[in-house]
């Protein structure tokens, strides 16, 4: 008995010492439960005889799971009713028995005057029906209790809170101001700067921030958003040293681990990234943490590791619309395009309304020379508003020689977006084409028009329309004005040499502009195969020579950093060509030949280029037949004029050597 009422009265005193303090007391706090929680043991194994009593005690001692059950046995008090609501709902509330918690503090409600309901009473009946699922319900309550009462911060925050919660970002956002309004109220604050951040307000989250923290106000929440929305404002160095400060403070947080890692990451500091989100990740492994090392993995090339990642996320029960597509792009840059193409395909079926999916199945689908299933996928990322996709689109009907489909497209696309520079180009290629040279150009001044950046580009386009057109005089004023508007651009003079000694057919005209195009661009693979060709029509052999070495040497540095560009492999064999070396020649066009189907900006999906290479080495070697099979090839395949007059070329070699036979 002696040592019961040692517990009650130790019970009594610190509950009175708490009524004195004028704030919370965290270790009076803790000691409190503890008395009350040996005291409850105590009277449980006394066999105590009233229920009511040690519910209370349980209650202090916060043993809820005891205080329901208790409750549940006895009828409360007379004078107690309000007091074992209470406690039941609360003690309902923390075992997440949250309709039962509701249905007894509407009981509460109920038994009070309007007038004597408390500001509590409202909050609590509110948190209830949210908890409940009844979340109109809250709002209206909080509501409610705005009007009712003064303006206080924390029902603003509340109702933030649910229309957070809800993704209505804006209102919450809008309710965190309300609040901040009536006084600083932290949660509310940092709520606010989470849903700007959401909403990719960068720039008034960092006036916000630096505004709070100018006025001593630097939490780590704060410090955090901060960083955030520096780096997406692309402040990357103030968002490093914010993070620095952060990480010292915070003991190495493994969000600041993470957010270090996406800082690097936006850097293409691919090697830092990789550090910092193994380290988040060691510290909390995390599907976001596992996705961003997939993507870090992707930025160092290591498309097999990356796919590692993802069939690791997979075997977690991880396999939605992000996992599937990213698994199919890493399987598509390690060249297992059929594998990827099935991934691709479930990510859509997952979610089938993201136009970059269907974009990235097309190109799979190119890649294996698959034209017309490539054909339906862009069309479905087209019809969904994807750029990139009515840009493939258009492109690939184009190259397989689609023109009055393409040009229906091209028609469509513009109306939708009517300023994107790659669709004029294109547009102005289909008119081109059909030799509507005048209705091309207005096309490639529009371009200019919209894309001024690329005056330069423009004025090389409506020059070669000048010279398809047979305007010589036109297509050379337009070469000049490119050169004149970029003169340190080697493609500028390249082509206007080209021109010179090909349409022109002056070759000395054309060297010192090849020449100047060289000394510009030294790693340049094209300007010295064809400054080579001018030499070599000179007849200045030993100089053509050297160029036709620089070219090849320049090619294999590009095939060092690109081991399936097609495109060099072409070029190789066209210099090989020159210098000769037909074995070699042959093997590298075959090569071309065999990666065509990943070249997605020829005027073709065929490398029509390389045929030409193997009619060029069936040539030198005598096998006129062959060579025009060979060259037939490249013309069916292409579209420009140089074909036909090649293969009359060939056609009269044979029947000149038939004759003299």
């Amino acid at each position: 008995m002696e040592k019961k009422n040692c517990l009650r009265d130790a019970l009594g005193m610190l509950k009175r010492a708490r009524a004195c303090t004028e704030e919370s007391w965290d270790y009076l706090e803790e000691q409190i439960i503890k008395v009350a929680r040996a005291w409850s043991v105590q009277l449980e194994e006394e066999g105590s005889q009233d229920p009511w009593e040690l519910a209370v005690v349980c209650w202090d001692g916060k043993r809820y799971d005891r205080v329901r059950e208790l409750l549940s046995q006895v009828e409360p008090p007379q004078d107690k009713t309000g007091q074992w609501l209470y406690m039941m709902a609360e003690s309902c509330s923390r075992l997440q028995d949250y309709e039962k918690a509701l249905e007894c503090r509407k009981a509460i409600w109920d038994s009070c005057e309007e007038k004597n309901r408390s500001l509590e009473l409202y909050m609590d009946l509110a948190e209830d029906y949210r908890l409940a699922g009844h979340r109109e319900k809250a709002l209206e309550l909080y509501g409610l209790a705005a009007e009712t009462f003064s303006p206080n911060p924390e029902i603003f925050y509340r109702q933030a809170r649910i229309l957070e919660e809800d993704g209505r970002s804006k209102e919450a956002a809008l309710m965190c101001s309300r609040a901040l309004e009536a006084g600083f109220h932290r949660e509310a604050f940092n709520l606010r700067l989470a849903l700007l951040l959401d909403m990719d307000q960068f720039e008034q989250v960092r006036e916000e921030a630096e505004k709070i923290m100018e006025q001593g106000y630097r939490p780590a929440q704060v410090l955090y958003d901060y960083a955030k929305a520096l780096r997406e404002l692309e402040d990357y160095d103030g968002a490093e040293k914010v993070l620095k400060e952060l990480y010292e403070r915070t003991d190495g947080s493994e969000m600041v681990s993470e957010e270090y890692a996406w800082l690097y990451f936006d850097m293409e500091r691919y090697e830092e990234a990789l550090k910092w989100v193994l380290e988040a990740i060691e510290k909390r492994d995390t599907f976001r943490r596992q996705y961003l090392k997939g993507g870090i993995l992707r930025g160092l090339k290591r498309y097999e590791e990356e796919a590692a990642v993802y069939r690791g996320l997979m075997d977690q029960g991880e396999d939605g619309y992000y996992i599937c597509y990213r698994m199919g792009r890493a399987l598509e840059r390690i060249n297992r395009f059929e594998e990827a193409e099935t991934w691709l395909r479930k990510a859509i079926e997952r979610q089938g309304g993201v136009g970059e999916a269907w974009d990235s199945l097309g190109d799979v689908l190119q890649k294996q020379g698959k034209w017309k299933e490539a054909v339906t996928a862009y069309e479905a990322g087209t019809e969904l508003e994807n750029l990139q996709s009515a840009r493939d689109l258009c492109r690939l009907l184009k190259r397989l020689h689609e023109d009055q489909k393409a040009g229906e497209w091209i028609g469509k696309c513009l109306k939708k977006w009517p300023e994107d520079g790659s669709l004029l180009l294109l547009c102005s290629d289909i008119l081109y084409r059909e030799k509507k040279y005048e209705e091309a150009v207005r096309c490639l001044n529009r371009y200019i028009e919209v894309r001024p950046a690329q005056t330069e580009r423009g004025y090389r386009e409506i020059a070669q329309c000048y010279e398809r057109a047979g305007d010589l005089h036109k297509a050379r004023e337009y070469y000049q004005k490119a050169i004149d508007l970029s003169p340190g651009n080697a493609r500028c003079w390249r082509l206007m040499g080209k021109f010179l000694a090909n349409e022109v057919k002056d070759q000395e005209q054309a060297l010192p502009y090849l020449e100047k195009a060289a000394q510009l661009a030294p790693d340049s693979t094209y300007g010295f195969m064809k400054l080579g060709e001018v030499y070599e029509a000179l007849g200045r052999r030993e100089e053509a020579v050297k160029c036709y070495e620089r070219s090849l040497e320049n090619y294999k540095a590009d095939l060092d950093k690109d081991p399936d560009d097609c495109c060099s492999y072409e070029g190789i064999s066209d210099v090989l060509v020159h210098l000769g070396r037909l074995e070699e020649a042959e093997e590298m066009a075959r090569r071309a030949i065999s990666l065509e189907c990943r070249v997605f900006t020829c005027s073709c999906p065929y490398c029509f280029e390389s045929y030409e290479d193997l009619a060029k080495v069936e040539e030198r070697r005598g096998n006129l037949e062959k060579a025009l099979e060979y060259m037939e090839k490249a013309g069916q395949y292409s579209v420009t004029d140089y074909y036909p007059n090649e293969i009359a070329r060939l056609k009269e070699a044979l029947k000149a050597r038939s004759e003299s036979l």
